[in-house]
């Protein structure tokens, strides 16, 4: 899928098929060529999990041909900005608008 204004792409990826079906993260390229790893996770008391899933998913990608992620972002439906003890960045989606 390319992005508005040649902004990137993005590829959905999902984890070992041991995981539960549900938890996905999508991988943004960036148009220098980096890459970004986003979650989308609606509840906001859901944050903590959604970061060690986002986790787990940039666990599976070999980061040796691609590089570590540029940024780690949860996006939530509501809750607080904020950034966890690993450096992934929260924010809930109305924070993300123009």
């Amino acid at each position: 899928m390319e992005l508005a204004g040649n902004a990137g792409d993005l590829t959905t990826l999902t984890q070992a098929q041991a995981l539960a079906a549900t938890r996905r993260a999508v991988a943004l390229t960036l148009p220098d060529g980096r890459w970004a790893a986003v979650k989308v996770r609606l509840g906001g008391g859901q944050v903590l999990q959604a970061v060690a899933s986002l986790n787990d998913a940039i666990a599976q990608i070999d980061t040796s041909l691609v590089g570590k992620p540029a940024f780690r972002l949860v996006v939530t439906g509501t809750g607080p900005s904020l950034v966890a003890e690993d450096g992934t960045v929260t924010a809930p989606l109305a924070a993300l608008a123009p």
